[in-house]
């Protein structure tokens, strides 16, 4: 659910369907680059306490995601896009 979240969120800021494509490639390189050394951590580290602290960062992210959106800083997202320009002459 919170993928389909981010990319919705990423489509409506930006229009763009490049912007959706690179969030896509950011998701998927780290999960390419670090898959090997994550089954070493997963062996080696306590499972209860790897599930704590990586679902506690996903949710801190999730609020980040959501601080972002409800106290409108969208125009900050916006601006860090290709199509910020757009964006402040329609007063978003």
């Amino acid at each position: 659910m919170q993928l389909a979240a981010i990319n919705w969120h990423i489509y409506v800021i930006t229009g763009s369907t490049l912007a959706l494509g690179l969030v896509g490639a950011c998701r998927a390189l780290p999960i390419i680059l670090c898959s090997l050394m994550g089954g070493v951590v997963a062996d080696v580290v306590d499972r209860r306490r790897l599930m704590i602290v990586t679902q506690s960062s996903m949710l801190t992210c999730s609020g980040l995601l959501a601080l972002v959106t409800f106290s409108g800083m969208n125009a900050l997202v916006a601006d860090l896009s290709a199509d910020g320009d757009r964006f402040r002459r329609l007063g978003v």
